[in-house]
């Protein structure tokens, strides 16, 4: 779904809500799920999801910190944003 975002949250969204999804890939799936809501526009629910993710994710912990701050500041919070 490469540049499908529209496309690829409801998917990500279903594939979370599936038994089958294997746990090892629930966390990078979420974070595709974020990167898709952020590409649309929906900044407070991608923002909370990347925020989760630097806590539960500690990989790519350094990502979701910069994305957790772009949804912020595209929300009017820049002190969150800094934070």
């Amino acid at each position: 779904r490469l540049d499908d975002f529209a496309g690829a949250e409801p998917a990500f969204e279903q594939a979370l809500k599936s038994t089958g999804l294997p746990s090892r890939d629930r966390l990078p799936a979420r974070f595709l799920l974020a990167v898709s809501k952020m590409n649309l526009g929906k900044w407070a629910d991608a923002g909370a999801i990347f925020e989760d993710l630097h806590v539960r994710y500690p990989v790519l912990a350094p990502w979701h910190a910069y994305y957790a701050a772009r949804c912020r500041l595209r929300r009017g919070d820049a002190t969150g944003a800094l934070a």
